[in-house]
């Protein structure tokens, strides 16, 4: 029997959390949600109470208030190097993705295509 993928979902709004935690949890039943946050900050909280290979997974949303989605990776990083991180944003824009990659951030999602996150984590998951 395998474990299940454990994901952290961080947005500052509660109906996108929602949305994507139940995305990721009826998609099968190998993802699990273990934490929400609503912004950078609790994320790095939320973190810091975890196992060291919790979560395996960071859905992140580009723009919140305090520390957008790529200063919060760059900050996860310091201590999570091995978590995989899938930024969301509104925004389409290829600049962003490049310096989301830059960042060390493994995938850059619309959030037009929200729908395509269980198969992402996933596919992190598979490549690691």
């Amino acid at each position: 029997m395998s474990t299940a993928t454990t994901t952290i979902v961080v947005d500052d709004q509660e109906d996108i959390r929602f949305l994507i935690r139940h995305l990721i949890e009826l998609s099968d039943g190998n993802l699990e949600v273990v934490a929400e946050a609503e912004d950078g900050e609790s994320c790095l909280k939320v973190l810091e109470g975890l196992p060291p290979h919790d979560p395996q997974v960071i859905v992140i949303d580009w723009m919140m208030p305090g520390l957008n989605g790529i200063e919060t990776a760059l900050r996860i990083r310091e201590t999570r190097p091995n978590a995989r991180i899938i930024l969301c944003s509104a925004f389409g824009d290829p600049t962003l993705e490049a310096e989301a990659r830059a960042a060390g951030i493994d995938r850059f999602l619309s959030k037009e295509r929200m729908s395509e996150i269980p198969d992402a984590i996933a596919r992190l998951v598979e490549d690691t």
